[in-house]
């Protein structure tokens, strides 16, 4: 049998080290569905938030954003949980800081995040996510992982979590950059504070490390309490590259927003 069939018919190893972790994740969901329905009356169910947002942002492109995102959470009497999160960002942007501007739809991003409970604080935690952000020309970054989470660490109103993960990082370049294909480390910090009765606090800090690149975000969210369901928030986000396109500018970008967030 010659080298060329056999390529057709069995998969490349990065096929499989991309599609075994998805599977994973896809098979994971399907486990806390009997349990559920077992106890359908008294599970908490979905859960989640939709955000507004309005902001402002620098780096690779000076712009303004019109901003849609949402979370879900599903939780029930079994030790599974799942999260999924999204945005959308309408951006004014313009080529480089002295060109007209033109709309675009800048950044697009959605994860899915699986959990199983091993006592009150561990978690193991399976993590899929998608990003695609044109104005640092990044056609695509995948990133699959599987990793563990120390939680409720501190005091009722003050507290953190930590997490570290490893898996595969897979990321296309809109200008012909050299793709990215490799084995990734991911570790993350959180604190989530309650300042007063309607104000709150949370930084987020992820660090996501691979041998072709490294990427840093830092995510601080100040929110106030409107109403039991709805608040209004600031938040800043700083995103670091150590490489970027060939053609993007910056290795640095950092956006601010005003958010509208509605409780459901």
């Amino acid at each position: 049998m010659s080298a060329s069939h056999k390529s057709k018919t069995i998969p490349s190893r990065l096929d499989l080290n991309i599609k075994y972790p998805l599977l994973l994740l896809c098979l994971a969901c399907l486990f806390p569905l009997q349990a559920f329905s077992d106890n359908a009356a008294s599970a908490p169910g979905w859960t989640g938030q939709l955000s507004l947002s309005v902001s402002a942002s620098e780096g690779n492109t000076n712009l303004g954003n019109l901003n849609v995102g949402f979370l879900a959470k599903h939780e029930n009497l079994t030790p599974w949980a799942h999260l999924i999160r999204g945005s959308i960002k309408q951006a004014k942007s313009a080529k480089n800081r002295d060109a007209d501007k033109k709309t675009t739809k800048d950044i697009k991003r959605l994860s899915y995040k699986v959990d199983y409970k091993l006592g009150e604080k561990n978690v193991i935690v399976g993590y899929v996510g998608y990003e695609e952000d044109r104005k640092v020309k990044l056609d695509s970054e995948l990133t699959s992982i599987i990793g563990i989470e120390r939680r409720k660490i501190g005091t009722k109103n003050h507290q953190f979590i930590v997490g570290a993960g490893i898996g595969k990082l897979k990321v296309k370049y809109t200008d012909g950059t050299d793709e990215i294909s490799a084995t990734a480390g991911r570790a993350g910090l959180t604190y989530k504070g309650k300042l007063t009765k309607k104000l709150s606090f949370d930084e987020n800090l992820i660090m996501l490390y691979s041998k072709d690149r490294t990427m840093k975000r830092a995510t601080s969210n100040l929110n106030y309490a409107l109403t039991k369901n709805i608040s209004l928030g600031l938040a800043h986000e700083v995103t670091l590259r150590n490489k970027v396109a060939n053609t993007a500018t910056d290795r640095k970008d950092n956006t601010t927003s005003l958010n509208l967030i509605i409780k459901f």
